[in-house]
């Protein structure tokens, strides 16, 4: 069996932490894919769930992001992206990739603009248009197959359940023994 590592990207970049730190701040008012979860002051920690439209609870990465300023106008950012259940297969390590590179652009818009707040506002308008008609398409299929397993399991159960108590499942009337004269 093989086991894949979470994917981890590193970069430098020449801004200061308290810049990359406000940007961070507005990352989930930038797009509706992006959920703020925790961060943490002293350890200069952000973490975010990331809405792919595959994972059954709807928030199926995580991207742990970890700043450390090496100057004042230098900050050195490490993302490792990880799935929220279960290990990570080939299709999710493309859409944590994925994930990062979409975290990574999205700050990088934010800490070059001279209103983050403004520019949050406008992209997160431009990433619904974009974005939107994939989610709901993949929210859709996914929920579809959902309640497809759950219908099929209740009529097997059903069909079980019948056939136990001594019934025609498809009739629901007791089964007649034939007369054999």
């Amino acid at each position: 069996m093989i086991t894949l590592k979470n994917p981890i990207k590193t970069t430098t970049i020449n801004y200061s932490i308290e810049k990359v730190k406000e940007a961070l701040n507005f990352i989930d008012k930038s797009s509706p894919n992006f959920i703020f979860k925790e961060s943490n002051e002293v350890l200069n920690s952000f973490k975010f769930s990331n809405r792919d439209g595959i994972s059954l609870l709807g928030e199926g990465n995580i991207l742990d992001v970890n700043l450390d300023s090496v100057n004042e106008n230098k900050t050195a950012i490490q993302i490792e992206g990880s799935t929220l259940l279960g290990g990570l297969n080939s299709t999710e390590l493309m859409m944590l990739k994925s994930g990062i590179e979409d975290l990574l652009d999205i700050l990088s818009k934010l800490i070059t603009s001279d209103n983050i707040k403004e520019t949050a506002n406008e992209l997160s308008k431009t990433i619904k248009k974009t974005k939107s008609f994939y989610n709901y398409a993949a929210t859709f299929i996914k929920w579809s197959l959902i309640w497809s397993l759950i219908a099929v399991g209740m009529m097997v159960v059903y069909a079980f359940v019948m056939v136990g108590l001594g019934l025609d499942p498809l009739t629901g009337l007791p089964e007649v023994a034939e007369v054999v004269s």
